[in-house]
């Protein structure tokens, strides 16, 4: 996801921070919990010149 996160970045020539938000869905259909964890990581971007 990192890699496609970066070109898409590169392609579109955005100049904007990159995060990773996670949702976890935990049991079974109809009786589930939803844990929500914005912000988790941040990954570091390689440049290319």
């Amino acid at each position: 996801m990192i890699n496609y996160a970066n070109g898409y970045i590169r392609y579109y020539q955005l100049r904007c921070e990159v995060q990773y938000d996670v949702i976890i869905l935990i049991g079974s259909e109809g009786n589930f919990s939803l844990e929500y964890y914005p912000d988790l990581f941040m990954p570091q971007l390689r440049t290319y010149r």
